[in-house]
């Protein structure tokens, strides 16, 4: 029964690295080249850095650092995102992710029903913009 007890704890920490991707899709009819450099303006407003961009397509990868966000006098650490948003012919995907200390490693996908609030914070404002824009 010892020998099993970490056999089953590494089973457990190897289901948690291979979460499924969330996604939120936007209702989007914009035109690509227009998506791209309004959205991009809508990142940077939020704190995100744009790593890629690609104008023909309106693909966005973006970054956005760790930060601590004050809950009365105890700070508390929002994790490191990326974005990337994919457009279509009448929808924009939207792949929202905390990342690991390497800033690129995925650790956990968020979307609109995550029941983490403070993590929300980091992210939700960001998706109002771009359902603001896509309007």
């Amino acid at each position: 029964m010892k020998r099993l007890l970490p056999f089953c704890l590494v089973l457990a920490l190897a289901a948690c690295g291979t979460a499924s991707v969330k996604s939120v899709a936007i209702a989007c009819k914009k035109e690509p080249r227009a998506f791209a450099r309004e959205a991009r303006e809508i990142l940077t407003k939020n704190d995100y850095k744009v790593l890629e961009i690609d104008e023909l397509t309106g693909f966005i990868k973006a970054f956005r650092q760790e930060y601590d966000l004050l809950f009365g006098d105890k700070p508390i650490v929002v994790s490191p995102k990326v974005i990337e948003l994919a457009p279509s012919a009448d929808s924009v995907k939207a792949i929202i992710y905390s990342v690991g200390r390497d800033g690129k490693t995925p650790v956990r996908y968020w979307d609109e029903r995550a029941t983490d609030e403070f993590e929300k914070t980091s992210y939700m404002p960001l998706l109002n913009a771009l359902k603001d824009l896509c309007r």
